[in-house]
């Protein structure tokens, strides 16, 4: 889109505009979990930020892996850890949808117009 392209482009084939913004989905809800879950962790937990990113983000992809803070854990972080790993187990896009509304299609829509911009 800024290089002037509609369509988005990867090794000389075309990328489907519902799957761009499937994975863009993905992204931001993936990194809103583990930002906040890792926010509410070094509150908490009272730990420093990186090894309460460590701990999320190895919760949310269900590693396994961990920097030992997880068996110190208030039973608090305990929850908050395993809703990270069930949430990274389901897949941030099937919680989304879950949590979604469901959108009406409109019998009509209005005109598209493709006003200046720059």
């Amino acid at each position: 889109m800024i290089r002037g392209k509609e369509d988005t482009e990867v090794f000389r084939r075309r990328i489907p505009l519902d799957s761009v913004h499937r994975a863009l989905t993905i992204m931001v809800v993936s990194l809103t979990l583990i930002l906040s879950i890792t926010v509410l962790l070094t509150i908490t937990e009272h730990t420093d930020l990186m090894t309460s990113l460590f701990e999320t983000v190895s919760a949310a992809g269900t590693v396994g892996l961990s920097l030992g803070l997880t068996p110190e854990l208030t039973p608090l972080g305990k929850i908050l850890i395993t809703i990270t790993m069930f949430a990274g187990r389901l897949g941030p896009l099937t919680l989304a949808f879950a949590i979604a509304r469901r959108e009406r299609k409109n019998q009509w829509r209005y005109p598209e117009e493709r006003p200046l911009i720059g």
